[in-house]
């Protein structure tokens, strides 16, 4: 099936003149934007004065992001924490049909192999290359009943918790070690 048979609504990013603040409105740029999830450690903030340039450029709870220019194809949903913050022009704001697909299925599917390679087919320009929303709305994904996209997004953040919490006990593991060899030494 097409992605745009499933998506109710899709945008650009605002392109604002980039007039950093200590606290304003949060701007997402692509630097923030990971296979699967957003990385909110470095938020820059824009003056509340930016709000009407930004016009709709905001995103909710459950949009997916995703990556137009430079680095393409990079899909992101939104979660709660982040909602109400503007996303930069970089980026392609969609919203999906829920009742046919879970977003976060589609952002799995997106960042799969498979789709990045027609996302990468759809690519304009040599240089810099970007996708369209045309581009976007035209990528084929595989529809699976709901409950079965729902079954893979629970079964994907069950082992990525999994695989997070080994890789905190191997820290602790290799803390202890130097540890132990210091008081050796000593």
């Amino acid at each position: 099936h097409k992605l745009g048979d499933f998506i109710t609504d899709i945008r650009y990013g605002a392109s604002v003149k980039n007039i950093y603040v200590e606290k304003g409105i949060p701007l997402l740029r692509i630097l923030n934007l990971k296979p699967n999830r957003l990385d909110l450690s470095d938020v820059i903030q824009l003056p509340q004065e930016k709000k009407k340039e930004i016009g709709k450029c905001f995103v909710k709870e459950n949009d997916l992001l995703i990556s137009r220019s430079g680095t393409i194809g990079v899909v992101a949903v939104i979660p709660k924490e982040a909602e109400g913050f503007a996303f930069g022009s970089f980026m392609i704001k969609f919203q999906v049909d829920q009742k046919k697909v879970d977003p976060y299925f589609i952002s799995l599917v997106m960042n799969s192999n498979l789709i990045q390679g027609q996302i990468q087919r759809e690519r304009i320009g040599a240089l810099q290359g970007n996708i369209t929303i045309p581009s976007i709305k035209s990528i084929k994904i595989p529809l699976l009943p709901l409950l079965v996209q729902q079954k893979i997004v629970k079964k994907y953040f069950d082992s990525q918790k999994k695989a997070e919490d080994l890789r905190k006990k191997a820290c602790e593991i290799e803390n202890e070690a130097e540890q132990d060899i210091e008081k050796k030494i000593i």
